[in-house]
């Protein structure tokens, strides 16, 4: 439920800036998507493969409704995000899960290849702010969070700010 609200006032915010109708509603399912995601995560520290496998899969369809440049966009982007999460997946040795691979890989494809670089170091950016604070804090350096929250974070900012690859 609060994700859904969340993603309507998300797509508002996109429509009141003169977004055409395709891409304030991709932009609120996305929006929804990751935010439903960040929830679980954060309660259970697993990202379900329910979302983000179909949403990839719609995410390509998506685009390729948008033709040939879109389409081959999100389908690098989302390689491209598969592949650096994926590296961080195996330094990581299970403090980085397979969960937020498919999560980034997820939004690669709504953004497409160009904002994939902007989407993954805002995403570390974030989290590096939210371990600082817990460091801070008196949070011991073997404290482990969440990353996809960080992930659905950053994918959101880009999708508001940069627009998704369909639409």
């Amino acid at each position: 439920m609060a994700s859904g609200v969340a993603a309507l006032v998300i797509a508002g915010v996109v429509w009141s800036r003169g977004a055409p109708p395709p891409t304030v509603a991709i932009t609120a399912l996305f929006a929804a998507a990751m935010i439903s995601v960040a929830i679980i995560d954060l309660r259970s520290r697993r990202i379900p493969n329910v979302v983000t496998l179909p949403g990839m899969v719609l995410a390509l369809i998506l685009a390729s409704l948008s033709g040939v440049e879109a389409l081959t966009s999100a389908g690098l982007g989302a390689s491209m995000a598969i592949g650096v999460t994926g590296v961080a997946y195996v330094a990581a040795r299970g403090q980085f899960g397979m969960g937020d691979v498919k999560l980034a890989g997820l939004g690669g494809a709504v953004l497409g290849l160009g904002t994939v670089p902007v989407y993954l170091v805002l995403a570390s950016l974030l989290a590096a702010v939210v371990a600082a604070a817990m460091l801070a804090r008196g949070a011991s350096r073997s404290a482990t969070m969440a990353y996809g929250p960080y992930l659905a974070a950053a994918g959101i900012l880009c999708c508001c700010a940069l627009g998704p690859v369909a639409g």
